[in-house]
C-alpha cells in the first residue's frame, strides 16, 4: 500500500513540475496490454518505461540519421565518372555496309 501512495505522490509531482510534459496517443489493445504487463511485473510506473522507451527510440534515430564525421578521416577524391563507350562509329561502319551491299545487288 505504501508503494502506491509513493506512486501517487510521484504522479503529482511530475504533474506540477514544468521539467516534464505529458505524452499521449492511441496504441493497438494488445500493445497496451502488453505495455502494463510489462509495467507491473518489472514495478515501474508507464511514465518511467515510456520514458526509456522513447529514449531509446530517440538514440536509435539519431546514429541512423547522423552523417560520418568528416573531420575524422582524410577527405578522399569522389570516384571518377564512367566513360562512355563510343557506339557511334560502329553504327556508322553497319550503315555503311548496308549501303554497300544494296548498290552490289
Amino acid at each position: 500500500m505504501i508503494s502506491n501512495r509513493y506512486e501517487c505522490d510521484l504522479m503529482a509531482t511530475k504533474r506540477n513540475d514544468p521539467d516534464y510534459e505529458q505524452v499521449s496517443g492511441y496504441v493497438h489493445k494488445d500493445l497496451a496490454l502488453q505495455f502494463r504487463i510489462i509495467c507491473a511485473t518489472e514495478r515501474i510506473t508507464q511514465s518511467e518505461l515510456l520514458e526509456e522507451a522513447l529514449k531509446i527510440l530517440i538514440e536509435t534515430k539519431d546514429k541512423a540519421n547522423r552523417l560520418p564525421q568528416t573531420a575524422d578521416r582524410p577527405s578522399e577524391p569522389p570516384p571518377p565518372d564512367p566513360q562512355p563507350t563510343e557506339t557511334k562509329p560502329a553504327i556508322a561502319a553497319k550503315a555503311k555496309r548496308g549501303k554497300a551491299g544494296k548498290s552490289a545487288s
